[in-house]
């Protein structure tokens, strides 16, 4: 009897070869089909989920003309503020780049985000450090988030740490810094950031540096040290440099 697949002898003494077995064809197509399914599926719910989170996701553009008039952290604070009972209202008045000290300016940015003016949006070999560190102490030990990052969460974000939220940073982050300038952005920032419990943005700082001593840091002079602000002294990138 003759094993399947070996060729045979033609009319004229020719070796032809045995035509593939249909049966074989035959029970494997429904795992490719069940395969090819799976991955059609993959496709369509990706793109659904990416379409539905970029239309769900708020637009951004209006930014550039107009300052928000409160932020989603600054809701937060307020609720937590509310169920322990406070009642401490916001001190708040936005201030423009111009007015603002250059030497905080140019704290923040070392001691935040040092590749601010180089990325768009996103420090991938920041964002890949704290990763790797995260993942060695087995814990959110390390943020990498950078000042577009920041502004994008503490704007429109709850701080919940979840997937889902860190998809809509990332989809603000790139149409921030796709609408804004880098100037509108770095405006935006210092003037939202908390910079202590009730406190936000430099416009206080600026206006009442007798509230509290670590709030003069909006007037640094190139002397004085960023470990006044609390923002500074907690950033991990700052800690390291202050003890080299």
């Amino acid at each position: 009897m003759r094993a399947a697949g070996i060729e045979r002898v033609g009319a004229n003494n020719e070796m032809v070869p045995d035509a593939p077995s249909t049966g074989r064809w035959i029970r494997y197509w429904p795992v490719r089909s069940l395969l090819a399914l799976l991955i059609l599926a993959t496709l369509v719910l990706f793109i659904s989920g990416s379409g539905w989170l970029w239309l769900t996701t708020p637009d951004v553009g209006w930014l550039r003309t107009t300052n928000p008039h409160t932020t989603a952290m600054m809701r937060q604070r307020e609720e937590e503020q509310r169920a322990a009972g406070q009642v401490d209202p916001s001190r708040w008045e936005w201030v423009g780049l111009a007015q603002i000290s250059p030497y905080l300016i140019q704290a923040v940015v070392e001691a935040e985000d040092a590749r601010f003016f180089d990325h768009r949006g996103f420090d991938w070999e920041n964002i890949w450090k704290a990763l790797l560190t995260d993942l060695w102490e087995r814990r959110f030990a390390v943020g990498g988030s950078t000042l577009t990052q920041q502004v994008a969460r503490n704007l429109f974000l709850s701080p919940a740490r979840t997937p889902m939220r860190k998809l809509r940073e990332a989809v603000l982050t790139h149409r921030l810094e796709r609408d804004l300038t880098k100037a509108r952005i770095l405006e935006l920032y210092l003037n939202i950031v908390e910079w202590g419990p009730g406190v936000y943005g430099a416009g206080q700082p600026l206006n009442d540096t007798s509230t509290s001593p670590r709030l003069s840091c909006a007037c640094l002079k190139p002397f004085v040290s960023p470990q006044c602000c609390p923002i500074l002294a907690s950033s991990p990138r700052w800690t390291t440099q202050s003890r080299t």
